[in-house]
């Protein structure tokens, strides 16, 4: 087996990193419900943004309001998106239940703009 076979080993097709992306998509999903029932109504597809702290995957939001997954910190952290697509005013919580609370909170307390008509 030369090196070049060992390459071609590591190719993955496009259709089975869609399936790998979507069964983690799921995991994300599942975990975030056992744990947390509450946030199903603002469970979304989890999608990368920035923020201070690097590259975080958002996979709850309400409104400007984030609950993310740091994986460079391995922590669930809160903020809200700015109208640059940034997470700021954000904070790191040890564990998901906590991440949930503190979300829960920026949730009901968020100023939300005047609706005109």
């Amino acid at each position: 087996m030369t090196p070049e076979d060992d390459a071609d080993d590591d190719v993955v097709s496009p259709e089975e990193m869609a399936a790998t992306i979507t069964s983690l998509e799921a995991e994300i999903r599942e975990a975030l419900l056992l744990g947390c029932p509450e946030l199903e109504a603002r469970v979304v597809a989890p999608h990368s943004v920035e923020s201070d702290q690097g590259e975080v995957w958002v996979v709850a939001r309400d409104g400007e309001a984030a609950l993310y997954i740091s994986l460079e910190f391995e922590q669930f952290g809160v903020g809200f998106l700015g109208e640059d697509g940034i997470i700021a005013d954000n904070a790191l919580y040890p564990d998901m239940l906590q991440a949930a609370q503190a979300f829960g909170w920026a949730v009901a307390n968020a100023a939300r703009p005047a609706i005109s008509h």
